[in-house]
Parts: structure tokens; C-alpha cells; sequence
């Protein structure tokens, strides 16, 4: 395997992105082919992660996110994955999406470059016997160019039981070294995922990634086909085994495949219910987008409140407006503010509630981001009710501390010397937010209570000298990765969200607060955050109704 192509496993681990290009003319009958798509493959795409059979615990040092993909494709237990992922005669914990969980032996491998062509081929089998729920192999004979796809696995950025969607289209059937191309989103965990086509048969395995969010590359499922003996045995390939003779297959498609194209700008939505809000948080002029929604007789804004600073305005028609900040809800990261001047009425939320929520067997179906101005985004609904708890949202001051004679003191200070910090290494931490910090346990608790947005109070000691300092936190920085390079990359507060949705459209930070609508026109949640290189985060429109109406009945 070439070592220059970027990897979706574990460390190797990489990610890519949907790009939404061309697509059918009637999107009702494909969100329906979607649906059937879905409900025939998701049973059988799988996460995997090493065991330990003695103990019976995911082996020791690994959480369940460090896991991959993989797919069951015969009702004996095979299962399709990557040769980066998978070792012969290693144990691994088979999850299926309904939790069940089971044990596999790690088989053949084939990771090798031979012929002028990359192979990264791998298969597991269930231990014990069983008729397992598979899916069939197709072919990529019969795949056209711009042809939808389907993409069903488990992103190591959601520690959950249940995949993500997602939907893209194929773009090039040889493109790289004999991997076939797509915009079907992919990220760390994906690998050894299975690509499907709309009759629900794999077409492809998750491999790798260009830094170009639309390259997007799976190992053909014929390669599979061709070395399927030899990767029924325990062993590790240095170079090619002999090939099986394969029949040569006829085209089978029992329907006509699908386009995809952008038919987004062709959906009737409400108009004129986003604006642009700009304020300032820390030391940063930051904008954002914000939703204008009505409640009884009143206007509301709705937007992200983590990125809602100081002194809100709204700027239309050549003037500044400003927003009164009525409520900020830091469980959900939502604000509500109210114009001081009239900006419209907004969408109705006492006609929308009954019929926009969405549940488990939506997913898959079209999404529409409304960013304003006459620009949207097009994407699918990934996964429902997902909690995440903190991680990257954990707010960090860009300072290490040390415990040291009774002291906790600063040892290093990104930023020092910039208008970013007011701290300094060697600074001693006396209280954060009136609270003593006289070790190093109270340090870290402190902290942990406090997320990306939120801004703290610190009592310090300089050169023997007392004082105070305001802190503006930012989320968990990223190291430097493909996975985390994408355009806007990632929301500061990108987690620590409970029972949101998840769709695949590529949304910047700054154009999170914006509405989502579903293909009626039915208004479904705003984007809250863009959690990762696949995924942004939807606050769905239950939750946003329970705000408001909470508010308005305790004022």
C-alpha cells in the first residue's frame, strides 16, 4: 500500500468530503430509492475493533472510537474490510447497529502495491455459526459516471452504536491506481466501510483520501471477488495470490440508477428568514448566521450561542441594527435575541412543529441549508437522537499548567506576546471565577467545567504583583492533520450536544445558525455546529420550540 495516500483508520485515519454535484429530476422518488437502499444494506454494515477474549473488553488503551468499518457479505459471516485496518489471526468485536455484538477472526490481507496498482484488501469471519444478515456484492460494471452512492459507517468522531449516512455520487470508476472515486463522504473509523449502490449491494470498500474534499476513493468490490480464496485464509500477502476465475457478470440493474445533481435553488423555502449577525467574542469581530422565526405576535432570532459575543447587529439596507440578547440556553447553544427595529416576521413555529421532526426511518432523506442570499446547501439526514458528549468543546485557555511548591503556575502560553492572551508564563493561578485553586485536582476540575465560548475570570499573581484577568475559551485545538483540513474546519463548541440530528452538508462555522428545511419546504432545525469532516450538527426544531416557549411563559 503506498504510504503517500491518506488512510481512514485509527492513526491513519482520514476523511473527505460530499460535494454534491449532479442529481435526478425527481428528488421524492429518489429519497424513496434511498430509503429502500438503506433499509436493505444498514443491518449489515458493521464496526470493528480488536477483543480481548480473556477478559471479554475491547482490547486494553483503546476506546470504542478507535475502531473501524466493515461490511457482512455472505450469511456464513464474511465480512469485507480494509488491509490497513486488519491483521490475520487477530481477534475482533463484530457491533452490529442494533448493539449486538459478537467475535471474528481476522483472515487474509492483501496490502500491497503489485501490477502498477495499490490492493488494500482484508476479510474477517464470524467465530461462531449463524445465518447473518449480508448484503450482496454488486459490480462496478454497472456503475455510471455521476451515479448516487451510498456510504453507511461508523466515524471514529461518534462513540455510538448506530452508523451515519451518507450520499454522494461516483465520479471516476479508475481514478487512482484502480480505486474507484467519489464524493461520498468518508473520516476516520470509515475505513473498510462499505460503499453501496441504490439496490442496496456493495460496489465498494472505504479506503483513502485526497486533501481535495471531494476525492474520495474504495477499493472496487471486484478485487474482492477475484482473491476471494485466498483471502479466506489466515495470511499476511507480500505479493499477489493466485486470482479465482471469475464469470464474466451481465448488467443487473432492476432499476434505472440516479443522477446526482443540485436540484436544491429549485425547492420552494420561506423566504427572507436569514440574516447576518455580527458581535464580538473575546477579541474577535466574528459573524455568523442567525434564524428569524415568530411565536405568537413576536419575532425571535435564533441563533449558535457559543459564537454570539458582545453587542449583536443585524446590518440591512445600509444600516446597523441591534440585537437584544433575550436568553442565552448554554445546555443547547442556543440564544434567542429580539431586533430592536422590525426585520420581518419570520417562520411560523406554531404551524410546523407536528410535521418536521424526524426520526430513524427518515434517514437518508434530503436536506436543504439556507444560508442567505440566495445560497444553500444540499445534504442528507445521517443519524437522529445522537448525543455527544464533550471533547473537543472542553474550553481551553492555550495555557499548561504546573504544579509546583505548593503553586500552580503557567509553564507555557500559546499566543504570549499577542493581543489573543493576557496571560504569561510563570503567571500563578489564585481562583478562577472566585474559585480557589490550591492544587493541582482543582486546576483540572475547574476547568472541565467550562466550554468553548464561555468566558472566565481568572485571580493571578505576576511578579509578585496580584490581578485579574478576563479569558475568552476556545475549543480543543487539532493537531495537524488531512482529517481536520477542511474549509472552516471545525465549530469551537463542535459537542457536548444531546438528542441532535446529523447531516452531511459541508457547513463553515460561520454559517452555522442557519435554517434546515426538508424537501416540502418544512422547516427541520437550524445547524448548530460543524463537528467534523463529515458531519454537521442540527438542533432539531423540537428542541427550539421548547426554548421559546419556556421563555415566553416566564415572561
Amino acid at each position: 500500500m503506498a504510504f503517500g495516500k491518506f488512510l481512514l483508520c485509527l492513526g491513519l485515519a482520514l476523511s473527505i468530503s460530499m460535494g454534491y454535484g449532479q442529481m435526478g429530476n425527481d428528488p421524492k422518488r429518489m429519497e424513496g430509492q434511498i430509503a429502500k437502499c438503506i433499509e436493505k444494506a444498514f443491518s449489515t454494515s458493521v464496526h470493528i475493533i480488536e477483543y480481548d477474549t480473556l477478559n471479554k473488553t475491547v482490547k486494553g488503551g483503546l476506546s470504542e472510537s478507535d475502531g473501524f468499518s466493515g461490511v457482512v457479505v455472505s450469511a456464513e459471516g464474511h465480512i469485507l474490510t480494509v488491509s490497513h485496518a486488519a491483521v490475520p489471526g487477530e481477534v475482533y468485536q463484530i457491533r452490529f447497529p442494533d448493539g449486538k455484538r459478537y467475535v471474528a477472526i481476522g483472515l487474509g490481507r492483501i496490502g500491497l502495491q503489485a501490477g502498477g496498482k495499490d490492493h488494500d484488501l482484508a476479510m474477517l469471519k464470524m467465530t461462531a455459526p449463524g445465518k447473518w444478515p449480508y448484503a450482496q456484492m454488486g459490480n462496478t460494471a454497472d456503475l455510471s459516471i455521476d451515479e448516487l452512492l451510498v456510504g453507511i459507517s461508523y466515524p471514529s468522531s461518534f462513540n455510538k452504536l448506530y452508523p451515519n449516512i451518507r450520499v454522494g455520487k461516483l465520479t471516476d470508476l479508475d481514478a487512482s491506481d484502480g480505486f474507484i472515486t467519489s464524493t461520498v463522504k468518508m473520516e476516520p473509523g470509515d475505513s473498510g466501510g462499505p460503499l453501496f449502490d441504490l439496490q442496496g449491494r456493495v460496489v465498494g470498500i472505504r479506503s483513502f483520501i485526497n486533501e481535495n474534499e471531494a476525492e474520495n476513493f474504495d477499493v472496487p468490490i471486484e478485487l474482492f471477488r477475484k482473491y476471494w480464496t485466498a483471502l479466506n485464509i489466515a495470511k499476511d500477502y507480500t505479493s499477489l495470490p493466485r486470482p479465482d476465475v471469475i464469470p464474466v457478470s451481465k448488467k443487473a440493474y432492476s432499476l434505472k440508477p440516479e443522477k446526482l445533481i443540485d436540484f436544491s435553488d429549485k425547492i420552494k423555502l420561506p423566504e427572507n428568514n436569514i440574516i447576518t449577525i455580527r458581535s464580538t467574542v473575546g477579541n474577535e469581530k466574528v459573524h455568523l448566521l442567525g434564524t428569524l422565526v415568530s411565536k405568537g405576535d413576536r419575532a425571535f432570532i435564533i441563533s449558535k450561542n457559543a459564537s454570539v459575543g458582545s453587542a449583536p447587529q443585524v446590518h440591512m439596507n445600509g444600516r446597523a441594527i441591534s440585537l437584544r440578547i433575550l436568553h442565552r440556553d448554554r445546555e443547547n447553544d442556543l440564544i434567542i435575541m429580539e431586533s430592536t427595529d422590525p426585520i420581518g416576521e419570520g417562520i411560523p413555529m406554531d404551524d410546523v412543529i407536528s410535521s418536521s421532526r424526524l426520526e430513524t426511518p427518515d434517514l437518508g432523506r434530503f436536506l436543504i441549508s439556507d444560508l442567505g442570499g440566495g445560497n444553500r446547501k444540499l445534504g442528507v439526514l445521517g443519524a437522529v437522537a445522537v448525543d455527544l458528549p464533550p471533547d473537543f468543546s472542553i474550553g481551553y485557555c492555550g495555557a499548561s499548567a504546573v504544579y509546583n511548591e505548593g503553586k500552580i503556575t503557567f509553564s507555557e502560553v500559546a499566543g504570549q506576546g499577542t493581543a489573543k492572551t493576557p496571560l504569561r508564563k510563570g503567571d500563578q493561578v489564585v481562583k478562577i471565577n472566585d474559585v480557589p485553586i490550591k492544587e493541582a485536582a482543582d486546576y483540572d476540575r475547574e476547568f472541565a467545567n467550562y466550554l468553548a465560548g464561555d468566558s472566565i475570570r481568572l485571580d493571578l499573581i505576576r511578579d509578585g504583583r496580584a490581578f485579574q484577568a478576563g479569558l475568552y475559551l476556545s475549543g480543543q485545538p487539532t493537531f495537524k492533520h488531512v482529517s481536520f483540513d477542511y474549509p472552516g474546519g471545525r465549530s469551537a463548541r463542535s459537542d457536548d450536544y444531546k438528542q441532535v440530528l446529523v447531516q452531511d452538508a459541508a457547513i463553515k462555522p460561520q454559517q452555522c445558525g442557519g435554517a434546515v428545511f426538508d424537501l416540502d419546504g418544512r422547516f427541520v432545525g437550524i445547524n448548530i455546529a460543524r463537528h467534523s469532516r463529515t458531519s454537521t450538527i442540527i438542533t432539531p426544531i423540537s428542541i427550539i420550540n421548547e426554548l421559546l416557549e419556556n421563555y415566553i411563559s416566564t415572561f
